[in-house]
């Protein structure tokens, strides 16, 4: 009788990018360092998941072991939650900022944000590729040098690919205390 060996999940397949400033968000930690639920709730927003349970052949291509997710509940994984997490505030000092991010595509219910800190507006969104697999996004932030900032992942959808994945943001810039509330307008 032949055994059946078990399928494991694919490897990891990060760009291996380099950071493009000293200000990073890796969520290596396991923990949410200094980002807040601003808005409904999430199982498990840092997740060490590789990939989802129907996806096992399409990781998710996190840097290092640590990634936010929308998808993660107490009790495995669902599009039904909903939730908004935003980032410290910082100073961009570099002209671009990169990040990863897989699920939904960029809608007006989900998408990752960068908001003025200032007048709480969205300036840049993106979303995920409606997949797996986290693509790099590459915003040109040239002029927005010497603003504040803060990020969004907002997952206010509950249909099918109704979740984001985010990771490895990078800029040049520094955290600052916060200017604004959660009442930013999407």
């Amino acid at each position: 009788m032949k055994q059946q060996s078990k399928a494991k999940p694919a490897a990891s397949t990060y760009d291996g990018f380099k950071p493009l400033g000293n200000l990073r968000f890796t969520f290596e930690s396991g923990a949410l360092d200094g980002w807040k639920i601003i808005d409904g709730e999430a199982g498990t927003p840092v997740s060490n998941h590789a990939s989802l349970s129907k996806w096992k052949h399409k990781p998710f291509n996190h840097e290092g072991r640590f990634h936010l997710s929308t998808i993660n509940t107490a009790d495995g994984f669902s599009d039904k939650q909903q939730v908004v997490l935003q980032s410290p505030t910082f100073e961009i000092r570099g002209e671009q900022a990169s990040f990863l991010a897989s699920g939904g595509f960029n809608t007006k219910n989900l998408f990752v944000g960068l908001y003025d800190a200032n007048s709480g507006k969205v300036i840049k969104a993106a979303g995920g590729p409606k997949g797996p697999q986290m693509k790099r996004t590459i915003w040109d932030v040239s002029d927005l040098t010497g603003k504040t900032a803060f990020l969004r992942v907002v997952d206010r959808n509950q249909g099918g690919w109704g979740h984001l994945t985010f990771d490895d943001f990078s800029v040049e810039g520094v955290l600052v205390a916060s200017t604004t509330t959660s009442d930013a307008t999407e």
